[in-house]
Parts: C-alpha cells; sequence; structure tokens
C-alpha cells in the first residue's frame, strides 16, 4: 500500500531536485531586468531588522505577499509541529525535507499525489449565498476561498518573479510560504495515499497543503512554453517561462544536430520535470477544460501527464511571432491528396492462418509504382511527376494568395505523401514560400540515417534509411540567426542550404484500421480484398505520442491519425491533459458528414479540452464511395468543429481541388475548479472557406489533379 511518502519517493528517487534542471552547456541566460523602482531597491537594500542584518532584497511583490501572510497565517506554536519535527528527524527521509526548487517539480509530486489519492475530485470553491457569505463546506470537501486564491496566486506570481537586486538573476530556492506547506505535507509522510472516509468524516489534513502547492506552481508557472508577441523582450518573461525556454531550445538543437531516430527518441523533449518519468511527466498547457471533474481541471499553465511508457508527447516551438502577426488570421490550404486510389494499391500481406476461431487479414496500402521499361525511365517519369505535383500545389498557392492574401499552412491527409516526396515538398517550400510557417502530412514512409559510422580511411559514414506504416509529421519553419547564416556561408563544405531552419517530427499511428465487409464493398475493394473477413493494417505500433508545436500568439497544434481520433486510449489522455487549441485529424476515410463517426468523435474533444479540430480526408475513398452508389453522393473532404458548438461540412465541388481556410482567434475566459480565472485564453474559430483551383502562373486552371506517387 502507498503512502504519501513512498509515492514521493517514486516520484524523486534521490531526493527531491535543489536545481533548475537547466542546460549545462548553454541556453538563454536567466538574468533579466529589476521591476522595482532604482530608489526602492536602494531604500530596501539600505534598510535593516532589529538584528541588524540586511532585508532580504526581493522584490516589491515578495514582500507585499510576506505581509498578507502575516495577516492570514495561523501562527504554529512548537508544540503543535510535534509530528512534524519527528518527521523532519529521521535521517531516512533527509533527501525530501526541503520542496523542490522549481515549480514545474513542485506540480508533479503534488499533482500526482492529488490524483492518486482521489483528493482532487473533493476541491470546491467557495459558495457564495445571497447576502455575500462563503457558505460552509461540506465534510470531506477542501474548500478555497477567496482569500485562499488570493494568498496561493500571489505567491506563484511573486515566485516567478523573484530577484535578487544585487546580482539580478533568478533564485534558486521558494518562497517562505511553499517551505512552510511542504513541511506540513511531509508531516504526513506515513498516512495512507488511499483510505476510504466515512460521508461525515474529515478530509486528510495533508490534502489541502498539497492543493495549495499544486495551485502556487502553476501560478508560478504562466505562460511557459508558449510564443507570445508580447514575450519577444525577455525583460517579459518571468525566470520561470525563461527556463522552459531554455529546455525546449535546447532539446530541438539536439534533435536539429542528431543523426538517428534512436537517438531523437531519446532526446525528445517529453517532460519538463526532473521527476521520474515513469511515474509522471510534465508539460506546458493550452487549454482548462470546462467540463467533467478531474485533475485537468486544476491548472491553466502545467499539464499533469501520465508515466512516459503509457503515451508521450514533445514540446516544438515555431516562428517566433512577431507584431504584424498580431490579430491576423492563421490561413490554410486543405490539399485532398490523392485524388484517386486504384484497388491494387491495398494488397494483402498476409493472414491468420489457423491460429484464430475467426480468419483475418493483414493489408498493406500505398501508391503504384510507375510503370516503365527501366529503372531509368521510371527514375525521369518520377522526376516529372513530382515537378507536375510541386506545380500543382504552386498553383492552389497562387489562388489562395490572390483571395486571401497570403499561405501560412499546408495540409495533407492520411497517407497522402512518401518520404521521397515528402522530403521534396519540404525543401521547396523553405526556398520559393517564405510566409507558409508549418506543414502537417500524413505520410506512407519516412527516412532518416543511421549512426555515423567511421569507416577504414577515418571519415564518418552515413546509411540511410526508410521506414513503412503509417505516420503524422508537423514541420515547423523559423528564421536562421545571422550569425548561423554567416557560419554556413562560411563552411567549405556546404555548397547550398535552406533559407530558414525547418524541424520535422514524426510519430506513428497508435491504432490499426481494420476493414471489413460493410467498408470493403462501399469502397469497391473485393477485386483485392477478400469481403469474408477483417483484414487490419499491417501498422507496426512502436511508440505512443504526439507532437505539440507552439507558434504564433499562444497558438498551439497537435495531429492525430484516423482511428486515434475514435479511441480514447492512451494518446487522449495526454492530449486532453494539454488541450492544444487545433487539433488536425489526418483521414484515409469516406465523405466528412455530421452523421458521421468523425464528427462524434471531433465532438468529444471540442468539449474536452475545448480543442478546435479539423477533420480531413482525401478525395481518393470519397471517390469510390461515390462511384458505388450505395450511399448519395458527396464532396465533403474535411469537418470543422470548435469549442461553442459550431460545426461545419467542408466541401469541394467538382472542378476544384483544395479549400482555403481562415481560422482567428479569439478570446476566451477559463476558470479552474478552485475558482482561478485565466481571461487571457483564446480559442480558434473558423473565419473563412473558400474552394480554390490550381491554377498556373498565366491564370489558366489544371486540366487534372497529379497521379498518387512515390
Amino acid at each position: 500500500m502507498h503512502t504519501v511518502g513512498t509515492l514521493i519517493q517514486e516520484i524523486f528517487p534521490n531526493g527531491t531536485p535543489q536545481h533548475l534542471g537547466l542546460p549545462t552547456d548553454g541556453g538563454p541566460s536567466l538574468a533579466f531586468r529589476c521591476p522595482l523602482d532604482p530608489d526602492v531597491i536602494e531604500e530596501r537594500k539600505s534598510q535593516t531588522d532589529t538584528n541588524g542584518d540586511h532585508y532580504d532584497p526581493y522584490s516589491y511583490e515578495q514582500i507585499r505577499i510576506r505581509e498578507a501572510y502575516k495577516k492570514r497565517w495561523t501562527i504554529v506554536e512548537p508544540d503543535e509541529l510535534t509530528e512534524a519535527l519527528k518527521i523532519l528527524l529521521r535521517a531516512d527521509i533527509s533527501p525530501w525535507f526541503s520542496p523542490p526548487h522549481d515549480p514545474i517539480d513542485l506540480f508533479a509530486v503534488c499533482g500526482r499525489l492529488l490524483e492518486r489519492s482521489g483528493a482532487y475530485h473533493h476541491v470546491e470553491a467557495c459558495t457564495w449565498d445571497s447576502d455575500g457569505n462563503c457558505l460552509p463546506a461540506a465534510n470531506r470537501i477542501i474548500q478555497v476561498t477567496a482569500d485562499d486564491r488570493a494568498d496561493w496566486t500571489l505567491a506563484g506570481e511573486g515566485w516567478r518573479s523573484k530577484v535578487d537586486v544585487s546580482t539580478n538573476v533568478a533564485p534558486t530556492y521558494p518562497p517562505e510560504i511553499v517551505e512552510y506547506y511542504w513541511v506540513q505535507l511531509i508531516s504526513a509522510w506515513s498516512s495512507p495515499l488511499f483510505s476510504p472516509i466515512r460521508y461525515d468524516g474529515e478530509a486528510p489534513a495533508w490534502w489541502r497543503f498539497a492543493l495549495a502547492l499544486m495551485i502556487i506552481a502553476d501560478e508560478a508557472a504562466e505562460g511557459v512554453g508558449q510564443r507570445s508577441i508580447s514575450r519577444r523582450d525577455d525583460d517579459e518573461s518571468s525566470w520561470v517561462a525563461r527556463a522552459v525556454d531554455a529546455r525546449i531550445t535546447r532539446s530541438m538543437d539536439i534533435l536539429q544536430s542528431s543523426l538517428s531516430i534512436p537517438e531523437q527518441d531519446d532526446l525528445r523533449l517529453y517532460t519538463l520535470s526532473e521527476a521520474n518519468p515513469d511515474a509522471v511527466c510534465v508539460l506546458p498547457k493550452s487549454r482548462t477544460t470546462q467540463v467533467g471533474c478531474t485533475i485537468r481541471n486544476l491548472s491553466h499553465n502545467l499539464a499533469l501527464l501520465p508515466p512516459q511508457g503509457v503515451a508521450r508527447a514533445a514540446w516544438f516551438y515555431g516562428q517566433q511571432p512577431g507584431e504584424h502577426q498580431k490579430g491576423k488570421p492563421l490561413n490554410m490550404i486543405l490539399i485532398p491528396y490523392p485524388y484517386e486510389i486504384e484497388a491494387t494499391c491495398f494488397r494483402q500481406i498476409g493472414d491468420s492462418g489457423d491460429d484464430c476461431d475467426k480468419k483475418f487479414g493483414w493489408f498493406g496500402v500505398s501508391p503504384r509504382p510507375l510503370e516503365a521499361a527501366s529503372e531509368e525511365e521510371a527514375a525521369e517519369k518520377l522526376d516529372k511527376a513530382t515537378e507536375a505535383f510541386l506545380e500543382f500545389v504552386d498553383g492552389l498557392i497562387r489562388s489562395m494568395v490572390k483571395d486571401f492574401g497570403k499561405v501560412d499552412m499546408l495540409v495533407f491527409p492520411e497517407l497522402a505523401l512518401t518520404h521521397r516526396l515528402h522530403d521534396k515538398l519540404l525543401d521547396w517550400v523553405n526556398r520559393n514560400h517564405n510566409d507558409i510557417e508549418v506543414v502537417v502530412a500524413g505520410l506512407t514512409s519516412y527516412s532518416f540515417d543511421t549512426d555515423v559510422q567511421e569507416s577504414e580511411e577515418g571519415s564518418g559514414i552515413k546509411e540511410s534509411r526508410i521506414r513503412y506504416g503509417n505516420f503524422a509529421a508537423i514541420t515547423v519553419f523559423s528564421e536562421r540567426a545571422p550569425d548561423e547564416i554567416k557560419a554556413l556561408e562560411e563552411d567549405p563544405d556546404i555548397e547550398d542550404f535552406p533559407p530558414r531552419q525547418q524541424m520535422t517530427s514524426y510519430h506513428d499511428k497508435h491504432h490499426r484500421w481494420r476493414l471489413d465487409r460493410e467498408q470493403i464493398t462501399r469502397y469497391g475493394l473485393g477485386a483485392t480484398l477478400d469481403p469474408s473477413c477483417d483484414w487490419w493494417e499491417r501498422q507496426d505500433i512502436l511508440s505512443r505520442r504526439l507532437t505539440v508545436i507552439a507558434f504564433r500568439d499562444k497558438a498551439t497544434a497537435t495531429v492525430l491519425i484516423c482511428e486515434d481520433l475514435a479511441r480514447t486510449d492512451p494518446a487522449q489522455e495526454v492530449l486532453r491533459a494539454i488541450g492544444p487549441k487545433l487539433i488536425f485529424a489526418l483521414l484515409m476515410d469516406g465523405p466528412q458528414l455530421m452523421t458521421r463517426w468523425p464528427a462524434r468523435y471531433a465532438t468529444v474533444l471540442a468539449d474536452d479540452p475545448g480543442s478546435s479540430v479539423l477533420t480531413l480526408t482525401s478525395m481518393a475513398l470519397i471517390e469510390r464511395a461515390n462511384a458505388s452508389g450505395k450511399h448519395a453522393a458527396s464532396h465533403c473532404v474535411g469537418l470543422w468543429r470548435d469549442a461553442d458548438g459550431d460545426t461545419q461540412e467542408l466541401k469541394v465541388a467538382p472542378g476544384f481541388h483544395g479549400l482555403g481556410l481562415s481560422l482567428s482567434q479569439v478570446e476566451v475566459t477559463e476558470q479552474t475548479m478552485d475558482g482561478r480565472r485565466d481571461a487571457d485564453a483564446a480559442t480558434w474559430i473558423l473565419s473563412g472557406v473558400r474552394p480554390l483551383k490550381s491554377v498556373s502562373s498565366d491564370g489558366k486552371p489544371a486540366k487534372e489533379t497529379p497521379p498518387w506517387i512515390e
């Protein structure tokens, strides 16, 4: 049976971290401008207390916090601390005497304590009667009053803004109130983590201290991991946000230079905390769910995530937003490629044999090789087809720019691109379309380099490999720093380089597609797949992870692949905790109608965590479904659903090739279960939809759509 102490030990096996967990070999400095007036600083530095010692030169906010606590704290006499002192005198738990020095670590341990004990669902904000009095709470309820919120919020503000005016750097120790609450918490070291309580029983005292510490830590982490126009100047960032920036940026730098997928998997930033990742992970948070009663309802800025073996998320930065983007829409092109698919693209790979009562088979889906008499001819045809594909995409961008003014993002559906075509597309976008910030695509494969090996001559050798399956890729582009450009130009081994940095993150599909009789007949696949048995997608599920990108002004996005939208386990636990503002669901499916399954599951995520959900499928299976005549013909390639309940089918009318969408951010107010409000939150709404035709440079529409190519 777990006790409070054993769970703390599980989370921090070597003791509570007494450092900030920053990279030791670089990263942004934590030094920042002191917010105090110089005269106030000098006055505070010159004051002495009754013992002749100088006042600890905290910021004015920290001094206000201390005075507030003097008014509200109950002074604890020594004999009332007997149990706590007994705990503190135990040498076997000395590594956990002090609270973590990083708010994120404190959030990790207190959040997990509240979750595992079930204490979180006993939290209630104070209820007021008609006379403005706070009604008494029921037994076992942790009631949070306005004074509690004021104290804990102020403590968090003070922690993130604490500065030592003599050195102008952030301190590495928490406020006094955190130390006080921590002592109270670990005084329950030997208490059961969970123990049934009678209806008229009292809640364990440590619940309130854990809640207070979690809220203080969450407030101290305000704005962490978010791209924000208001934070372009480092002076506007708290030291906590700057520390998180350092960790994320350092992780991205390492990934950019690493050579192999296994290395990337190890180095990817899955948690901001020093806590044992097999016990708990923590990442930034984007939306606070406004429904339900979960641990997710208790934080605005940090997300409490499951152990890394369940599912993981990686957090990446896009281009730092500029003032010119303030209030501007996010313009994207939905490209429902491929437009046609043959039944022979669905291949039998094997079956269950006699091992199962009901026979099932395995299938794969990928483009057919171009017909050619020789390898040289095949390569030439492939180059021409690739050039035609890029010109087709260029034509869609022309139409979008003519109507919307600019393009910020390209989105392709599930299994749309091979690794070769994807790599070509990214390089082409980088060199020709500087306004495009993000490319989202479903892939049939991706390429990577193995570890460097030494040849006999001593020079490094890289071996390129290809992994086949069903993947999602998010690519973010960002401007290169002037010193980086200069270094690249002066490097004799580099003849040419793209003008911008690009970072691509891949992740596997989490659940296999199953084709049953109804789908096989609907899509006309009976020529290659026997409809008398079920067929499962041959997909190796090696890792369950998501990628979240932070870009624009407080904007975040992630990607799900088809079945992952419908299955709640395990990745959606991570997704709901983080609450990305925008979720792309890439599908190879039929029409995206309000009556079909994607709409049902998009509605669930729009409610909790409150994300805006965009589904996108290719025209290929839509055309096959239309040809079957089993259902009314439709050309809905996508579906939009947001937290306000707006649901819209996205149709590509015959003769058009894609859709142009404009999304706008609108401000919303979010509230936690304890009553704290965030009036600076935002959500995406659909503010414009236009069908697009691919047009040539002289304005002529494309005569045909490109085939599905390798």
